[in-house]
């Protein structure tokens, strides 16, 4: 009764599912699996029964519609049940070999936009596919799909409308790369720039790219464990030193002359040093003479005016010598002047000279007093 029930309700198994759930055994699976490989149902109900055993988790039914898909399609009927299989196992939640569909799209492109035509209107956002594909095998289906459907032909109805299978098509391609977005990997990012170095004019992609970078900022950096910073430390002063050994093998000629350079500039700046020392000391030797000397010419000035004046109005032919007389608490000057000098000029000098002088130095039976007599 099940049996002919299924082939009555051929384009219908919905039916046929509903009891079929309420009084399943496995026996059940062994009839149903005869069903896939008979030619008496149409492609359609061949997939409900698909569908039905997938979710089942048959294994058996998987194989036979992978080897469905994968011999070929030698005519319509053959070509449509290869199309209800593949849109079969995209929309289920079996794991599948997703690299034998995809040779299929590539090998025929009119199957390929059929699977996709089902697909888009079973799995409209893509969720139950998106699981199973990695993200360059995503990124891949969807440069196909840009190309088969491109963006720029998408329909633009604005309004309230019933969504034709073009539109669908074009809302399920773009989910394809809303779910890498979901998935902030750097393999997700790196699909999103290859998209858009192919499809540059998609500038709703460059969105999509701003995000996932922003979103992978340091989310792919896991500091180190404190043993394999300690692990490390050898290992770094080892490749450290490595490194400078290796330097050094390999510039052996440069350091050389650069050694000679250096040795050759340090004598420069070590003869320069002793010159700069030897004529600091004759500038400090010759500071000390002038010192000295304008000592001298201080003391000197420190002697009464009358001296000078008197000195200098003397001529040559009156004074026969001077001497300069130093005591330790006093200084002056004696002029020893010749018997000839004039009573005037003596009377000019004698205060003068005399003044400040000590008494002994002054008495009467000194040159000076002498020469007043």
């Amino acid at each position: 009764n099940i049996r002919n029930l299924i082939v009555a309700e051929d384009k219908h198994f919905s039916i046929v599912e509903q009891k079929l759930e309420y009084l399943w055994n496995p026996a059940f699976e062994t009839m149903l699996l005869g069903f896939l490989q008979a030619s008496s149902l149409s492609p359609k109900g061949q997939r409900s029964i698909l569908d039905f055993l997938l979710a089942k988790n048959s294994a058996e039914a998987l194989r036979i519609a992978e080897t469905q898909i994968s011999s070929g399609c030698s005519n319509q009927n053959e070509k449509e049940l290869v199309v209800e299989f593949s849109a079969s196992l995209m929309t289920s939640k079996s794991e599948f070999n997703w690299l034998m569909v995809w040779e299929l799209f590539q090998k025929d492109e009119s199957v390929g936009r059929k699977i996709v035509e089902k697909v888009a209107e079973e799995d409209r956002n893509s969720a139950v596919l998106a699981t199973k594909l990695s993200a360059p095998e995503l990124v891949d289906l969807f440069i196909w799909v840009e190309e088969q459907y491109p963006t720029s032909k998408d329909p633009q109805i604005d309004g309230a409308h019933f969504v034709s299978e073009r539109e669908q098509v074009g809302n399920w391609r773009n989910s394809l790369v809303f779910e890498l977005r979901k998935r902030e990997s750097r393999e997700a990012l790196d699909g999103v720039r290859r998209i858009l170095r192919q499809f540059p004019h998609l500038e709703w992609l460059h969105f999509v790219r701003l995000d996932l970078e922003k979103a992978l900022e340091g989310s792919d950096w896991t500091p180190a464990s404190p043993r394999e910073v300690v692990q490390l430390i050898p290992l770094t002063h080892e490749r450290r030193f490595s490194a400078l050994r290796q330097w050094f093998r390999e510039n052996q000629a440069e350091v050389a002359t650069a050694g000679v350079f250096i040795a050759i500039v340090s004598l420069f700046v070590a003869v320069v040093g002793i010159l700069l020392n030897i004529s600091a000391s004759q500038s400090q030797r010759s500071a000390g003479f002038d010192d000295s000397h304008d000592a001298a010419l201080t003391e000197t000035s420190g002697h009464p005016s009358g001296v000078a004046d008197n000195i200098a109005s003397m001529t040559p032919e009156n004074v026969s010598n001077v001497a300069e007389i130093k005591e330790t608490d006093v200084s002056y000057q004696e002029i020893v002047v010749t018997p000839n000098i004039g009573q005037s000029n003596l009377e000019n000098i004698r205060p003068s000279v005399t003044e400040g002088a000590p008494q002994h130095l002054v008495s009467p039976a000194s040159p000076l007093a002498t020469a007043e007599n």
